[in-house]
């Protein structure tokens, strides 16, 4: 978990120093926290589970290197694209959301035996960040939708050209 806690805190300050969006700094922020109230006994159990939602992040910085060195939309970028939504989905979603409901009945059945604040920072980071997880899905789907159907405008621009149609005319000579 030190090591989780020495990742999350250059994640906090890279997402803040490199600011792009704020659910990268509530990631962050909510995961250091969390790490950095996770030794106690119950909690050295999920710890590890909750890690695995990061195999995501290797195929994410993958997918964000190909786009810094002009490879966006090549066959790689595209394979890795499939690896990284199946992790997403499957790590971060399904596996994830098991954990989470696991983790949360565990928090509960504790609640009398740890500190307030723990209950609090642990039920609130944890439905934050299932919820991320959920938002930033969602614009991964988004952003491959908007990515086919750019593919498509250009298909049937290029269809209008073929046939003699410019401007919307679709070849009637107007």
């Amino acid at each position: 978990h030190a090591v989780a806690c020495g990742y999350f805190l250059w994640d906090s300050l890279d997402a803040v120093v490199n600011f792009t969006d704020v659910g990268f700094v509530v990631h962050g922020v909510a995961c250091l926290a969390i790490y950095a109230m996770s030794f106690r006994p119950f909690v050295a159990y999920f710890g590890l589970r909750c890690l695995l939602w990061e195999t995501s992040t290797f195929f994410l910085n993958i997918h964000w290197f190909m786009d810094k060195t002009g490879r966006t939309g090549s066959t790689a970028q595209f394979v890795n694209g499939i690896f990284l939504l199946s992790a997403f989905f499957g790590v971060r979603l399904m596996y994830g959301g098991k954990v989470s409901i696991d983790f949360v009945r565990t928090l509960v059945q504790v609640r009398r035996e740890i500190p307030w604040t723990y209950f609090i920072v642990f039920g609130i980071g944890n439905i934050v960040l299932a919820s991320l997880n959920w938002f930033w899905f969602t614009k991964m789907i988004s952003a491959l939708r908007r990515r086919f159907d750019e593919g498509d405008a250009k298909s049937l621009q290029r269809t209008r050209l073929v046939n003699g149609a410019t401007h919307g005319n679709y070849g009637t000579g107007n």
